[in-house]
């Protein structure tokens, strides 16, 4: 006897018509007839008069209709009970990632790594440009952060933070760019070149970084050429007509057109992920799982 059977006797006797009770249970008429001879089979009780006019309950069908459904009545709040209890269990964790491909790809991984060790955790997601990471953090819209070093550089003391891995710097450009074909490229060389960075609207702090690599290196960049993301600025660099100073882990390069040429003598980077220190919990642990790209 399984709690179908019972639910599909419910359901007859409570319309007393097993066409209708197999509309409202969305199965078959004869998925319904054959569960209900099994279980009067089983039982060795027949539970319905049948005749071509109607369905009626026998006394034995009548009895038990009573019982299994004050059992079906308490099954069904016993598993709702449960449910609520384990959403109160679940932990959800907000985590805002910056909206740059290859971090999303490592961070993707590593929580799923995470949810397998952990179930009882969700998480959620919100993708945004590096400028728009803190707002989450300041409005409480996120428990965690995932972005770059120097983007929190103003506020780090508000914050714990873990380092997740350096990142290199370098320049990318189209293997078709006139200094495509140099094996080694410095800062200097991108003198006369038009360099492609991220607007203001995205990153707080690539413009100033930038600059003052070149300056670093006696020049100020001949024509600066702003993208709001950087998705599209991948595409321009393809075109051959400018090149930008950044780090590996933006470029997809799916086709590997572009070349990036990894810059020595730099301090590198880190991706870091970064919590309120108010808040008073560890998330360190959620990084566990991290690999490098």
């Amino acid at each position: 006897m399984t709690f179908t059977q019972i639910r599909y006797f419910i359901e007859v006797a409570n319309c007393l018509s097993f066409t209708e009770a197999a509309n409202r249970l969305y199965v078959s008429q004869q998925a319904v007839s054959n569960q209900i001879r099994n279980l009067e089979k089983e039982i060795g009780v027949p539970l319905f008069s049948r005749t071509t006019k109607q369905v009626v309950l026998t006394e034995g069908g009548k009895m038990l209709y009573d019982e299994w459904k004050e059992l079906l009545r308490r099954s069904d709040e016993s598993v709702e009970i449960a449910r609520q209890t384990y959403g109160r269990n679940r932990k959800k964790i907000r985590i805002g990632i910056a909206e740059v491909s290859g971090i999303i790809d490592v961070i993707s991984r590593a929580l799923a790594s995470y949810s397998d060790a952990f179930p009882e955790v969700e998480f959620e997601t919100e993708i945004r440009p590096f400028i728009k990471l803190e707002e989450l953090l300041q409005k409480k819209e996120a428990n965690v952060i995932v972005t770059l070093s120097s983007e929190l550089s103003k506020y780090e003391s508000a914050y714990e933070t873990r380092p997740l891995f350096d990142l290199q710097l370098g320049i990318a450009l189209s293997a078709k760019h006139p200094l495509g074909n140099k094996t080694d490229l410095s800062i200097a060389d991108l003198r006369e070149e038009t360099i492609y960075m991220l607007s203001s609207t995205y990153s707080s702090e690539a413009e100033d970084l930038i600059v003052a690599h070149c300056r670093a290196e006696g020049f100020t960049p001949k024509e600066i050429k702003f993208f709001h993301n950087i998705d599209s600025m991948e595409v321009a660099l393809h075109t051959g007509k400018g090149v930008s100073i950044g780090y590996g882990i933006f470029f997809r390069n799916a086709d590997h057109q572009l070349k990036f040429c990894p810059i020595n003598g730099f301090i590198h980077q880190q991706l870091v992920a970064a919590w309120r220190k108010e808040s008073g919990n560890d998330l360190s642990s959620l990084f566990d799982f991290v690999v490098p790209q």
